[in-house]
């Protein structure tokens, strides 16, 4: 049959490497695509993770307004939980697109909660990185298990937060198992797409996140952000396999515009850049008790009064305690993140100040943080480990802000210390953890054969752009 409008996501599919290949004859059908359409490269808040990236493509939010930051957060309870718990009382864009009639095909887009009723078909966590379920979900209940038992399992998956550099072997297997995943869901979206017409048929594939955490060190010196180890004569022994699971997601592309018809929009995008891992995730905890040690203040001078006259007041009329007890609590929590990211929370005390104080607090604490904390140095070469220190909760805007974490200190590429010294805080040593080779960094590419792409900045702004490009175009189903 066909679609209307075919949208295939490639799941932190680096740029660089997208634009380089699909000029250079290796990726012949995204070639072939941007010399239809427009090519754009989007911008993303920089240390933002794989599970903000998603949730603002799925709720065409930015970060702020939607709130989810990581896959595990501080939920509206007050417990630590999946961040989708939380959002059932947003609609993703394809649900909007649903209730206007359109009929919609997702298809396995990463991080999604549980389906909900839709006019279509919704697939999760079948083929994706990072499942937030233990089997796939789907609406209809019964597709999932029609899809697996049609099309297969998931192949095994080899990309955990710390590993070992894989041995060849185990290179060629990644490679195998990657483009095995590959091959199964173009043979299933082909087939859906076979089925009948669609207003918009959406599908992801994670093969490209994958292959950029568990390959990056083959990744040579052509690209601005290249592996340190790269080895150019294993690269071209075993056959250049991150190049291999690129070129299989481009046959699939292939297939999938070919099954969409003649008359199709079509959109490729990547959600994400990559670059060499790195972290501080071994030293930020004792980095953050020596912070939270030197900028904890003792009881004011306000507060001690306060305390002095309560004892002096009817029982009725006692004004509350201030003690140290609750001065010296930590004010800064760890919260969990990606690894070349630190998340912090600052748990600012309470004082029976005026906001406006209380306000001027935060800001100095943040101030005193951010500084300490960007002057963190390697202690062998004297260079500093910390790219940046943000700060998502002020920065971003929205009305759900709150939620996110107050400072996001981002680690330098490339760097992994095994000590590091603070001007403020004195000497960290730990062990080295062992890292997989990549992990995100902000970009993305997006490339669009049909209606023109120039008002698309970031991942958020694809589900307007669906929306608007379906307006007036309903199914006839």
């Amino acid at each position: 049959m066909s679609a209307r409008l075919l949208m295939i996501a490639l799941d932190g599919a680096d740029s660089d490497l997208l634009d380089r290949w699909s000029t250079d004859g290796t990726l012949p059908n995204i070639a072939a695509l941007r010399k239809r359409g427009l090519v754009k490269k989007l911008l993303a808040p920089a240390g933002i993770t794989d599970d903000g990236l998603w949730a603002s493509f799925q709720f065409a939010r930015g970060l702020g307004e939607h709130g989810r930051y990581f896959w595990k957060q501080y939920l509206a309870s007050g417990e630590m939980g999946m961040a989708y718990r939380d959002e059932s009382d947003r609609d993703s864009f394809w649900h909007v697109l649903s209730q206007q009639g359109h009929r919609v095909a997702v298809f396995d887009v990463p991080k999604c909660g549980l389906p909900k009723p839709i006019n279509g078909i919704h697939l999760t966590d079948w083929l994706v990185h990072g499942r937030y379920f233990s089997e796939p979900k789907s609406y209809p209940k019964e597709l999932a298990a029609q899809i697996i038992e049609q099309f297969g399992a998931a192949p095994p998956s080899r990309c955990a937060c710390e590993m070992e550099r894989l041995t060849d072997p185990e290179v060629l297997e990644v490679v195998t198992h990657l483009n095995a995943g590959i091959a199964q869901k173009a043979k299933a979206g082909c087939h859906f797409l076979d089925a009948e017409a669609w207003d918009l048929f959406l599908i992801a594939f994670k093969a490209s996140h994958c292959a950029g955490y568990s390959l990056w060190d083959f990744v040579g010196p052509c690209h601005p952000r290249p592996h340190d180890d790269y080895d150019a004569q294993r690269d071209s022994r075993l056959g250049k396999p991150l190049r291999q699971v690129f070129i299989a997601l481009d046959t699939a592309i292939g297939e999938l515009i070919s099954a969409a018809g003649a008359d199709a929009e079509i959109v490729v995008f990547s959600s994400s850049d990559m670059e060499q891992n790195t972290t501080l995730s071994h030293l930020m905890p004792e980095i953050v008790k020596r912070l939270n040690e030197r900028l904890a203040q003792r009881p004011s001078m306000l507060a001690k009064l306060f305390n002095r006259a309560s004892r002096y007041l009817p029982s009725a009329l006692s004004l509350p305690v201030f003690d140290s007890a609750i001065e010296a609590r930590p004010l800064y929590e760890i919260l969990p993140y990606n690894g070349n990211c630190t998340a912090l929370r600052l748990n600012l005390p309470e004082e029976p100040f005026s906001e406006h104080s209380a306000q001027r607090r935060h800001t100095q604490l943040m101030e005193s943080a951010s500084e300490i904390l960007r002057n963190l140095r390697d202690s062998d070469t004297g260079e500093r480990v910390v790219a940046a220190v943000d700060r998502p909760s002020t920065e971003q805007v929205g009305a759900r802000i709150s939620a996110l974490p107050d400072l996001l200190v981002r680690a330098s590429a490339g760097g992994l210390s095994r000590a590091v010294t603070s001007s403020a805080l004195g000497v960290f040593e730990a062990q080295r953890p062992t890292l997989r080779p990549g992990d995100h960094a902000a970009g993305g590419l997006v490339i669009s054969v049909g209606d023109s792409i120039s008002e698309l900045r970031g991942i958020q702004d694809f589900g307007k752009f669906a929306v608007q490009a379906l307006q007036g175009v309903k199914s006839a189903v």
